[in-house]
C-alpha cells in the first residue's frame, strides 16, 4: 500500500538489519521495532500500551539512539499508543509531530498526544510529508523513516 505512494523503497524489517537512507521499513507483525545505532531490532516483548508493535517502544528506542535527529509522527488510530513515545522524543530533543484530530477518522491517538506533549506540529494529514521534507532539508542528516505498523486512514 505505502509503495504506491512513494518512490522510495518499502520493506519489512528483519531483526538485526542494517537501516538505509531512503528507506521505509515497516514493523513485522507481532513484533516490537527498536532502533539501535545502525540497526533494527525487532523483539517479541510484552504489549505496551495494547499494542504489539507499539509506536511508544519505538519511538523510545529511537529518542535514545538518535536524540534530536528523530522526528515522531502519531497519526490516526484508536487508544493512547504514542503519546509516551513522543514525550520521549520531545525530551532528547526530537520533532513531534501529529495529524489534527479534527480530520482524523480515528483521533483519540493524536488528541491523547496533544493532550499530553508539547507537541511541535499538528497538522492536517496531506501536510505532513512535505513538514518531513522540510525538517529533513534543515538537519544535518535525517533519520530513517521507520513504520512500527500500518496506519489507520
Amino acid at each position: 500500500m505505502l509503495s504506491r505512494e512513494t518512490k522510495l523503497i518499502i520493506t519489512e524489517a528483519t531483526d538485526g538489519e542494517v537501516f538505509h537512507r531512503g528507506q521505509v521499513y515497516v514493523g513485522a507483525s507481532d513484533r516490537h521495532v527498536l532502533v539501535e545505532r545502525g540497526r533494527i531490532r525487532l523483539e517479541h516483548s510484552p504489549k505496551e500500551s495494547w499494542h504489539r508493535p507499539s509506536i511508544d517502544v519505538l519511538f523510545r528506542s529511537a529518542a535514545l539512539a538518535y536524540g534530536r535527529r528523530v522526528v515522531g509522527v502519531v497519526l490516526s488510530d484508536l487508544l493512547y499508543d504514542g503519546t509516551a513515545g513522543l514525550w520521549q522524543v520531545k525530551k532528547h530533543g526530537g520533532v513531534t509531530i501529529v495529524q489534527d484530530p479534527k480530520e482524523a477518522r480515528e483521533p483519540s491517538m493524536p488528541r491523547s498526544a496533544l493532550e499530553n506533549v508539547a507537541i511541535d506540529y499538528c497538522l492536517r494529514a496531506r501536510d505532513i510529508g512535505l513538514k518531513l521534507l522540510e525538517l529533513a532539508a534543515q538537519g544535518p542528516a535525517s533519520p530513517p523513516l521507520l513504520v512500527p505498523g500500518w496506519p489507520t486512514f
